[in-house]
């Protein structure tokens, strides 16, 4: 939920409740990932993520595409499995103008004898509104390698890979189509010559009609005697089904290497990032950034760390020209004794010429893949600044039964990657390189052709599992220790407590237990206060003088503005004291806002007399963000 302006505008920076960890989607057998976007918020579901992968299930192990889709908290509010009598793989999702979801794959379910493309349509809310199946011509009755794209119109790019004309050729297939996946135009684009060649596409962005693909160019055998494979990128027509331009980009010229991601750059720049190396040992990965013609800015390689996802980490609030990057991949880490090495998922920084900042991996799986990520900020409507990545992980030694040895993995970081569980920063030295566009002449034959399909989707048995259940922090703020507001009578507390009362250094508020509105557990507990004499745990919606309070009573007045008693408990004989009841009741308190919380309790001459004569004084305060 979006803060109220009043609130976001009065509460001191970075006092939200972390919202980051590592989770497992547990499914019916396996489930891989394969993409993730940040969702729009619509009429009936606010902004939040959707996310697209592969389930199996059963004795075969039939894989079917799984949709999951959450709110900014990463809480599930629909998951939907889709597919016919045979395998789907994924290609990516996106959210329509309408603010519904397409899915693009290909399938070896559809009526073909081969598999083909296939798009698959929901609403909003997961309801199933068409499905279709696209076919080349009836000779070259192959697709793959399928991935989509809305245009400003409202008309569709579908791009495949597909049967070329010659023996073990693949081709490019361009589909355009209207909103609801009819047919406009289609055509097939291969290069001009007559030996075997491979165009496979892995990525695809739009922006502002503009469609940009990447993936990799394959030459099983050439003029030389040999064979290559290198990275590709294309410009693509919205209008004619032309490609404007097709670049090869041979990133390695001593060995394979190839693009997974493209991204347009605030700037309008292009930036692609891949892998270099065997298809089964790729242990280096690159980014290119290049201009809207396709030439090179810069490109710099990152050893042991393959990518497969990349943005530019703009804030739109700040609407800068340019900024850093973050990409996703898998790191390749240092052998152990036993001379095994770790393959993890990894997100890393960099400045805005490619230059490593910061390397994270991921260790709760034994082995993971990094897929892909996005941004988040919470000046656009989510719970906190973040990064959300989606990773695939393998077989691990940490999963007790009936857990299943392959997962979605989803990986919820901070904006300096850390998540809270398991991880570890690593440092390694990239290096630029000089690499070359090549041009790619390519013949265009228009094709035609499609089918509807007749799957039925279903609700999976999807089960998030927290793979790092730590206790919530809530973050501590306006001591009396002299580190903001002056005490009233120069009477300073100890280091993190409030101002100093008649039996000591001050007393302490804390929280504990989980502050959500469905299962709330949260304890307001104080440490230190008077003993046997009242305590009024309280809450506002303001944090006074910025989160420093102000002088009131013995002690600083750190929450204002719309203030509910919460509770009344008399401490114990140590000055000890703690809440009871339902929290989230008694403050009327409303998921995803930050409240501030207090204790004011009494301190009279029974109790020793307090030092400013007032004879009350308060805790620090301490800051909560409520979840649903």
């Amino acid at each position: 939920m979006i803060l109220s302006t009043s609130l976001a505008l009065s509460a001191p920076l970075l006092l939200s409740a972390p919202q980051y960890g590592q989770d497992y989607v547990i499914g019916q057998h396996k489930e891989y990932s394969s993409d993730v976007i940040t969702a729009r918020e619509t009429a009936n579901f606010p902004i939040g993520f959707a996310t697209l992968g592969m389930t199996s299930s059963g004795w075969l192990q039939q894989t079917d595409l799984i949709i999951i889709r959450t709110d900014d908290h990463h809480n599930v509010l629909w998951e939907r499995r889709i597919g016919g009598s045979d395998d789907e793989y994924p290609g990516n999702i996106i959210q329509t103008h309408d603010g519904g979801f397409l899915v693009s794959c290909f399938s070896f379910s559809t009526p073909a004898p081969d598999q083909r493309a296939a798009l698959v349509k929901f609403d909003e809310a997961g309801h199933l509104l068409w499905e279709r199946s696209y076919r080349a011509d009836d000779f070259f009755n192959w697709e793959t390698r399928a991935l989509v794209e809305q245009l400003p119109n409202g008309n569709l790019l579908l791009l495949t890979s597909l049967g070329g004309e010659y023996s073990d050729t693949i081709a490019g297939g361009q589909h355009l189509l209207d909103p609801n996946g009819i047919p406009i135009t289609m055509w097939r684009q291969e290069e001009n010559w007559n030996l075997p060649v491979r165009l496979l596409y892995r990525d695809v962005a739009e922006l502002d009609g503009k469609v940009v693909a990447c993936g990799e160019v394959i030459r099983t055998m050439t003029p030389a005697g040999f064979a290559t494979r290198n990275s590709f990128v294309a410009l693509l027509s919205d209008t004619c089904g032309c490609g404007l331009w097709f670049y090869e980009y041979p990133v390695d010229p001593t060995g394979p290497d190839w693009a997974n991601s493209v991204e347009f750059a605030e700037n309008r720049d292009l930036l692609v990032a891949g892998a270099k190396g065997s298809e089964f040992e790729a242990h280096d990965g690159y980014i290119m950034r290049l201009k809207e013609d396709g030439t090179v800015v810069w490109s710099q390689v990152y050893p042991r760390l393959p990518l497969n996802g990349l943005l530019e980490e703009v804030d739109p609030a700040t609407d800068p020209t340019a900024g850093p990057l973050i990409a996703i991949g898998t790191w390749f880490g240092d052998p152990d004794l036993g001379d095994h090495t770790p393959v993890l998922p990894s997100m890393m920084l960099t400045d805005s010429s490619g230059a490593p900042l910061l390397n994270q991996s991921y260790d709760a799986p034994q082995r993971g893949l990094g897929v892909k990520l996005v941004r988040h900020y919470s000046s656009a409507g989510y719970s906190v600044d973040g990064v959300f990545g989606v990773a695939t992980a393998f077989p691990s030694i940490k999963l007790p039964p009936p857990m299943t040895p392959d997962h979605q993995y989803w990986l919820r970081a901070d904006p300096s990657l850390k998540t809270g569980c398991e991880e570890t920063a690593y440092e390694e030295a990239s290096h630029q390189m000089d690499t070359e566009r090549v041009p790619i002449i390519i013949e265009e034959e228009t094709l035609d052709g499609f089918s509807t399909l007749s799957w039925d989707p279903v609700t999976p048995n999807v089960e998030i599992s927290e793979l790092c259940d730590d206790p919530p922090v809530y973050p501590a703020l306006c001591f009396g220790d002299g580190s903001g507001t002056l005490c009233p009578c120069s009477n300073t507390g100890g280091a993190g407590r409030g101002c100093a009362n008649s039996v000591g250094a001050g007393a302490v508020l804390s929280g504990a237990g989980t502050a959500s509105v469905a299962s709330d557990s949260l304890v307001l507990s104080i440490d230190h206060g008077t003993s046997s004499q009242p305590v009024l745990f309280f809450q506002g919606m303001n944090f006074i003088n910025s989160g420093n309070g102000n002088p009131f009573g013995d002690g600083l007045r750190c929450c204002g503005g719309g203030v509910r008693r919460l509770e009344v408990q008399f401490m114990d004989a140590s000055g000890a004291a703690s809440t009871t009841g339902a929290l989230s009741v008694s403050g009327a308190v409303s998921a995803g806002t930050t409240y501030c919380n207090q204790g004011w309790y009494r301190d009279p001459p029974g109790a020793g007399g307090s030092p400013c004569s007032t004879y009350f004084n308060l805790t620090n305060a301490v800051s909560v963000t409520w979840t649903p």
